[in-house]
Order: structure tokens, then C-alpha cells, then sequence
């Protein structure tokens, strides 16, 4: 076998490929690939790799957010929904009072007295009008007069939610999952500042601090993994400025599919960057140990043969080197007894 001297290795390694740990292959007859149970998988090449896994907090999504608030200010009588319930929009969350409710009750009946009156007049100006006996102006005066009255009433119809006699009730805006509750039965509630809050996106936001120089190798709609989630979300913004105060980036990621999982709650994000230099994805149980350097076996017919790789990064059972291409099938079962069989041979 001729050696490969110093020049001859330099120039294998600038050309990119790396060298082989073995001096030989290995090879084996179709018995003992069976004995051994290899299997192969080609690899797979990739535009986008593992960037690193790095801590980060999920927070809510602001555009699939709405809050239920209390028009005015009142005194909390019921509450009928808990942090968790999925409701439908239209369904009562709860129920409060205020002297202010009985004032705008009171009101909503005046209206609705005037509205029908008002109703009942622009039907007769309209008929005069048609006939010639009043001017087509006076019907279109008494109808919008009549219209505005209907605002009114819907108006107030909407602040009292469908309460009476002082009691009035929160009603779900969307339909979504109930994230936060902010009202207790018997405490007061100031106008417009407590409610409970609604999400209707079971999608959530991971939130992920970077150094600027990792953050400057993210782009939005990069790809983003989070722990235990099969589901893939993308990045939506990355930070234009550096906290004074921890030197890092902030980057937001949404993800879907996440019913199960809370805000607030700490996971680790793996980011995906778009790769500089020929990369595959093979499974990890693919990649074996010889001294610092990583390797995989490639099969080539019955002829197996250990080649070092740089491993970029691991996403669950899938690790992503440099130093193959898509056309080498590599060993991902019985790399262990390969690799006892090319010590011995070495």
C-alpha cells in the first residue's frame, strides 16, 4: 500500500477531505454483516444546521391576546372560568356590580323607548315622502335620527352584557384558552384595569438572549426547536441593540402546537442557521469516539472504512457533520463492533 507523506496529507486536507483513521478497510462477507447487525443510511445534506441550544423563556403571542375588562368600576359577584378553560367568544366569564351599571340600565331603557318611537316615526316620514306629501330630506332626517338612537341602545346593551337592575357581565371577545384571571369574587375592580385575559393561538413565543456576535448568524425565519416538541417554529425577530447591562441580543421565536406548555415557563432553544460550508445530517447513534477526533463508517459495498468528521451540532437523534457529502452511506447500527474491528486491524 503506498503511504501518504506530509505534502500528500497537507494537500488532502486543504482540499477539504479529511483523511482516513483506518490504514485499511474492513471487509466483511455477508454472514458477518449480519452477525454484526450493520445497517446503513445515505446521508443527508442539509442547508440548515444546529447554530447551539441556548436557555430561553416562553411568553404569550400579543396578536392572538385579548383581555375581557370591567367597562366600569363595580364589585366582583361571580367568577365562572379558571386559568386553563377553553371558552367560546359571547360566553360569560363574570358577573359584576356597580351603581354605574344601574345608571346606564336605566338609561338603556329610556333609549330603547326613544329607538322604537323613532322607528316607528321614520316608517310613516318614509311612506309621506314616497307619496310626495313631505320632502325625500325630512325622511332621510328622521332615519338617521332613529339610527343614531339604535347606536345608543347597542351601546349600552354592550356595557351591561345582558345584566340588569345594576349587575352587568364579562363576556369572552374570542374564542380561545383562558391564560390569566385577574378578578376574585367580592373585591373590588377599578374601570378598565382588571379582567381575564384570553388567548386564542395555542402558539407561544420563546424569547432567547445571544451574544451579538451569535445573534449577527440568525436571520428571521430561521428555524427554532424547542425540548420534547416535534413541532418546528421560526424565528420572527431578532434585536437591533445590546442590553448595557447583559451585553446580549434578545431573539423571539414563535412556535405552534404548544396547548400544553405555560408562560413563563424555561425550555431550551435549539437555533438553526443556514450552513457555510457543505453540511449532512446522519443519526447520532452514527458518530463513535477515536481519541479527540469524531468518525463515522462508510460503507462501500462490503468494504467499511473509518472517516473523521466535524460535528456542527446534535437536534435529538439526528447529528450534523461537515466532511461527507450526500453521496456517502455511512454505518448507523453496529458502529461499535466496526470500530473494535478496525482497532485490532490498526
Amino acid at each position: 500500500m503506498r503511504l501518504i507523506g506530509a505534502t500528500g496529507l497537507a494537500a488532502i486536507l486543504v482540499a477539504g477531505v479529511p483523511p482516513l483513521l483506518s490504514a485499511k478497510p474492513i471487509s466483511l462477507s455477508a454472514e458477518q454483516v449480519a452477525n454484526l447487525s450493520l445497517q446503513t443510511q445515505s446521508a443527508e445534506p442539509v442547508n440548515m444546521a444546529p447554530l447551539g441550544s441556548f436557555p430561553g423563556t416562553l411568553t404569550p403571542t400579543l396578536q392572538g391576546r385579548q383581555m375581557a375588562a370591567a367597562p366600569f368600576a363595580g364589585l366582583v359577584q361571580s367568577v365562572r372560568v379558571v386559568e386553563g378553560d377553553q371558552v367560546r367568544a359571547g360566553q360569560v366569564l363574570a358577573t359584576l356590580y356597580s351603581p354605574e351599571a344601574v345608571r346606564i340600565s336605566g338609561d338603556l331603557g329610556q333609549s330603547e323607548v326613544a329607538y322604537r318611537s323613532a322607528l316607528a316615526s321614520a316608517r310613516r316620514t318614509r311612506t309621506l315622502a314616497d307619496e310626495g306629501i313631505l320632502p325625500v330630506a325630512r325622511a332621510e332626517e328622521v332615519e338617521a335620527q332613529a339610527a343614531a338612537l339604535g347606536v345608543q341602545v347597542r351601546m349600552n346593551r354592550q356595557l351591561l352584557g345582558g345584566g340588569a337592575g345594576g349587575a352587568f357581565t364579562l363576556r369572552a371577545p374570542i374564542s380561545g384558552r383562558v391564560s390569566r384571571v385577574d378578578l376574585k369574587p367580592g373585591e373590588g375592580v377599578d374601570a378598565m384595569s382588571g379582567g381575564i385575559v384570553i388567548d386564542s393561538s395555542d402558539a407561544l413565543w420563546a424569547e432567547v438572549r445571544l451574544s451579538a456576535s451569535k445573534a449577527s448568524s440568525v436571520k428571521v425565519g430561521d428555524l427554532v426547536a424547542i425540548d420534547n416538541v416535534e413541532t418546528r417554529g421560526k424565528v420572527i425577530a431578532v434585536g437591533r441593540a445590546v442590553d448595557p447591562k447583559t451585553r446580549t441580543v434578545l431573539l423571539r421565536a414563535e412556535i405552534a402546537g404548544l396547548a400544553d406548555r405555560f408562560p413563563g415557563e424555561l425550555v431550551n432553544v435549539t437555533l438553526f442557521a443556514r450552513v457555510k460550508e457543505p453540511t449532512v445530517a446522519l443519526p447520532r447513534d452514527a458518530i463513535s469516539r477515536n481519541g479527540d477526533t469524531s468518525q463515522v463508517f462508510i460503507a462501500e459495498g462490503n468494504r467499511y472504512t473509518a472517516r473523521a468528521v466535524e460535528v456542527v451540532g446534535y437536534d435529538g437523534g439526528k447529528a450534523y457533520v461537515t466532511g461527507l457529502s450526500g453521496k456517502d452511506v455511512v454505518v448507523t447500527s453496529g458502529v461499535s463492533q466496526l470500530k473494535a474491528l478496525s482497532e485490532r486491524q490498526g
